[in-house]
């Protein structure tokens, strides 16, 4: 299923009383009164009443943890304006579970225009509560530290596909020659340190 800033026509969704969240069901034999879909309701709706009142184990019994870390620490990095508003994956294990899936697709992600420094998924929704639980921050430094000491093989990594799809991008009307496609790729990787740098202050 996914976060959505609203249902389209024909989906199978149900809305969060306490935050207000579009919950979109990707299963297309969930319909709206299937069991899936009330059983996942329920579910959501047990586990913000737990995040509202922070009473930490029901919250873990019902929330993988360390995946929402490992989420948040990816959006966050990628500084993606539309985390928990929109291109938020995330599904019921057989564990009971809600895991939430570490990638972002919003094409307002990794944005070299834009300011290095705020937060946007750790500010909003379960995430602005979870903060003040000692485990769930604890998870956010470890996956932090992990992405953030690897940073030279990351901006190594970004050098090496720069080349591979140099051809594709040089066909793009919007770089019309291989100084601006440099130029893109040196400020991209400028402001990833940059913002990693910002992160690292705030995630001592």
């Amino acid at each position: 299923m996914s976060i959505e800033d609203k249902a389209d026509e024909g989906d199978d969704f149900f809305k969060s009383t306490l935050f207000g969240s579009v919950f979109v069901m990707k299963d297309p034999e969930t319909g709206m009164d299937g069991a899936t879909l009330v059983r996942t309701r329920d579910l959501v709706e047990k586990l913000e009443q737990a995040i509202v009142a922070k009473k930490w184990s029901e919250v873990h019994s019902m929330l993988d943890i360390q995946s929402v870390a490992e989420w948040v620490v990816v959006n966050e990095i990628a500084k993606n304006d539309k985390a928990f508003s929109g291109d938020t994956y995330l599904y019921v294990d057989d564990d009971k579970k809600i895991h939430f899936i570490p990638s972002t697709q919003s094409a307002k992600a990794f944005n070299a225009d834009s300011d290095y420094e705020g937060f946007t998924a750790y500010e909003r929704n379960w995430v602005s509560l979870l903060k003040s639980d000692a485990d769930f921050t604890s998870a956010v430094k470890k996956a932090f530290e992990k992405i953030s000491s690897s940073e030279k093989e990351i901006l190594s990594w970004i050098d090496d596909e720069a080349e591979k799809t140099i051809g594709d991008a040089l066909a793009n009307a919007s770089i019309s020659n291989r100084a601006d496609y440099d130029n893109e790729i040196a400020s991209l990787k400028a402001w990833l340190s940059a913002r990693i740098k910002w992160l690292s202050n705030q995630w001592k």
